[in-house]
């Protein structure tokens, strides 16, 4: 059953680098990809569809962001051409804390995000630079395993490294928050067919 973790929800923000050059820049100035996904693999909020149907669904209408009670959800800038105005979700700013009732989706007018269960949450996966991971580079750190707010955690250590668990992971971005190399050593992976698990999708 998928639960979260009170711990991680309520670890104190300033762990996190929020310096200018760590957080994301405004939306008319910069594009909040990471130059390393593909052009299209924005992280987007919880329960949204497929990518290739995001740009005719969402009106831009901003209600999603205004639901949002973290302030996680951006809007994308102009970089993002015919995606400019649509939602997503910059987790080294600001990452998904996994509300309850998905307030966002909620919102949402279209079905550009829809309400699904806790369990179908897919946005995205984990993955961790070992290059840059101070655990793997042998100093103690365990930030983004303290900070998966699942109870059965899809960060782990094993040999005193971070792991992921890709079936685990739901890619809300705590981990990449709290991470403290610089630069982060953790990423998201978005998923690029919706914000929710495969499996859900074929069952309904």
């Amino acid at each position: 059953m998928f639960t979260l973790r009170r711990r991680a929800l309520l670890m104190p923000w300033n762990l996190a680098d929020t310096s200018p050059a760590s957080a994301a820049a405004p939306v008319e100035q910069a594009d909040p990809t990471p130059s390393r996904q593909p052009v299209a693999a924005y992280l987007r909020p919880p329960g949204a569809c497929a990518e290739a149907e995001l740009a005719g669904r969402c009106q831009r209408c901003g209600r999603c962001r205004e639901a949002c009670p973290h302030h996680a959800i951006v809007a994308l800038g102009p970089l993002a051409a015919e995606l400019e105005g649509s939602p997503a979700i910059v987790p080294e700013a600001a990452p998904c804390r996994l509300c309850d009732d998905l307030p966002c989706a909620a919102a949402c007018p279209t079905g550009t995000l829809t309400r699904v269960p806790a369990t179908a949450i897919r946005m995205g996966v984990a993955t961790i630079a070992e290059d840059r991971c101070w655990a793997h580079r042998g100093q103690p750190c365990d930030y983004c395993v303290t900070a998966c707010p699942l109870e059965q955690p899809a960060v782990v250590l094993r040999d005193d490294r971070p792991v992921v668990d890709p079936a685990a992971c739901v890619g809300c971005g705590l981990c990449v928050y709290y991470c403290a190399g610089t630069p982060r050593a953790v990423r998201i992976e978005a998923n690029v067919h919706g914000s929710e698990r495969e499996e859900t999708s074929k069952s309904t």
